[in-house]
């Protein structure tokens, strides 16, 4: 089972700190956020707005500089390192989103990217391809240079995320097991299942949790049932439970790999 967690904007603050501790964990992989559109949204009109933001643009990140640092950090510890991107769903959002990600790569080291397929994706308009989410997808796939994921929610609406995990290399289902999500662990092939059959996915890394954890956590169950399904590897959220988690998830890490 090879490992990996997401880190975002908290961990670009000390960044040395939280490779050592990722690969503490027994994680040879990190999937580093570039950025947040959360609240980004593409109007009927294809105009982008945002709650909150007075003047959101078709793309933006996290300073870029210090992304780089990271990343390039990472890399020489000997890493993989794939960034985890937002992208709103317009011709102008979604190539600056891979000419952006080109150019990090190629500068900084990563191996690949993820696109985030929630709110931003599931929740606008696809104005600028004849509210044709398919288009949208194909163009963004004829424009990444690198293997590329999706990575969604468990019941993710098919008609929206479908056409972006049916061109990407791979579709990471969320399966997140707390205390708060009502999954369990008798949820997971069902989810596989179902980003395989419905989404279309050519392949499929899993997903696993880092907080809201009850006692004993779900952790090793979570691994071992992805391991039971196939799957080889997952990506945990957050790079902050591993301060409380970390050496719960080498410990499962191992117990799949033996």
């Amino acid at each position: 089972m090879i490992c990996s967690v997401w880190a975002g904007k908290a961990q670009l603050r000390n960044p040395q700190k939280w490779i050592d501790l990722i690969q503490a964990s027994g994680c040879t992989r990190v999937d580093l956020i570039v950025n947040d559109l959360s609240r980004w949204r593409v109007s009927s009109r294809g105009r982008v707005s945002s709650r909150g933001i007075r003047k959101p643009s078709h793309w933006a990140t996290y300073n870029t500089d210090k992304l780089e640092r990271f990343c390039k950090l990472a890399v020489d510890a000997g890493l993989e390192v794939h960034t985890l991107f937002w992208a709103v769903p317009t011709k102008r959002g979604l190539t600056s989103a891979a000419c952006w990600l080109h150019t990090f790569a190629e500068v900084a080291g990563a191996s690949g990217h993820v696109l985030d397929a929630e709110e931003p994706i599931t929740k606008s308009s696809f104005a600028d391809y004849d509210d044709n989410p398919q288009a949208a997808a194909q163009h963004l796939a004829s424009i990444m240079t690198r293997p590329w994921g999706v990575t969604h929610i468990g019941y993710a609406p098919v008609d929206k995320v479908a056409p972006f995990v049916r061109l990407a290399n791979y579709a990471l289902p969320q399966t997140y097991l707390t205390t708060t999500s009502g999954l369990k662990v008798s949820s997971i092939p069902r989810l596989i299942y179902r980003t395989a059959d419905k989404l279309g996915a050519r392949s499929v890394v899993g997903g696993f949790a880092l907080y809201r954890q009850p006692k004993p956590d779900n952790i090793s169950a979570t691994l071992q049932a992805l391991c039971d399904e196939g799957i080889n590897t997952a990506v945990g959220w957050h790079a902050a439970g591993l301060k409380k988690h970390g050496s719960t998830l080498k410990k499962a890490i191992n117990e799949c790999n033996s």
